[in-house]
This record gives structure tokens, sequence and C-alpha cells, in this order.
């Protein structure tokens, strides 16, 4: 005889929330005492548990990404602020630090295959007669020399 489920219909909305709140299945499990395990299980089992849980990582991660991306695509700058202070605590001075991060190639490969369809390789349709000529140069003895 197999164990009552701990699922609860009320975990479909909580699952929605929590992950549109960029919370992971780890978290969720945590949260609901039971192993990651039995979260994928109920992912099988209850669609809209799934469902609610693609739908909140969505709904957190694409505005990120959209935000983020173009920095990770083109590069951007940070300007730090750092404060000092004397042993009394009184302001001793400021300096500001401008640092440039470049573009992560990664990022700009993956987009490129996946936005502009680039690919790694290129495709050569060659049809018909091909004549190669095969041209073969002295090579240089030890000295340099031409033999």
């Amino acid at each position: 005889m197999a164990r009552p489920t701990k699922f609860k219909e009320e975990y479909i909305e909580q699952a929605y929330k929590l992950c549109a709140k960029g919370l992971y299945i780890q978290d969720l499990a945590e949260l609901w005492d039971v192993n990651r395990d039995t979260l994928h299980g109920w992912r099988k089992k209850y669609p809209g548990f799934d469902e609610a849980i693609n739908q909140g990582r969505n709904d957190f991660f694409i505005p990120t990404l959209m935000k983020t991306l173009p920095n990770l695509l083109l590069g951007y700058r940070r300007t730090q602020t750092t404060t000092y202070y004397d042993a009394e605590k009184k302001l001793k001075g400021m300096k500001k630090v401008s640092q440039f991060f470049a573009p992560d190639t990664a990022v700009v490969i993956h987009t490129a295959k996946n936005v502009f369809n680039w690919k790694d390789t290129k495709e050569i349709d060659a049809k018909g007669d091909v004549t190669l000529r095969v041209v073969y140069d002295q090579k240089p003895n030890g000295n340099g020399e031409k033999k």
C-alpha cells in the first residue's frame, strides 16, 4: 500500500508565486518538507503544478535576462565609490574607480547562434567538374637555402 501524497492543490498557486520571486525547486522542497525527487514526481503527475513552476520561472527570469542581456552582449562600465575614514570615524576622503567589463563571449556566440542563425561551420555546395592544381614548392634545407 502506497503512502498518501503530501501534495495539496494550494501548492500550485504557491509554486507559481515562489518561483516568480526567484526560488528554485530545492527551496520549494525545503519549504514543504519533501525531497526534490518528490517535487519532480509531482511535476509529472500534476500538469498544473509543472505549468505553475515553469510560468513562475519565466516571469522571474525573462525580465531579469532582458535587463542584463545588453550588458553581457556589449559590455558595461561600473563606477564604485570608496569612502575612507580616520580612526575617529571622520571622513578622510573618497575615491571613485571606474571599471569596464568586457562582453561575455559565450553569451555573444550563443545569441548569434539562436537569434541570428549563425553557424560554426560553412557549408559549401560544389557541383560540377572541379579541377585541382597542386604546386609543390622546394623546401629549404637545414641552413635556410632551397635545395
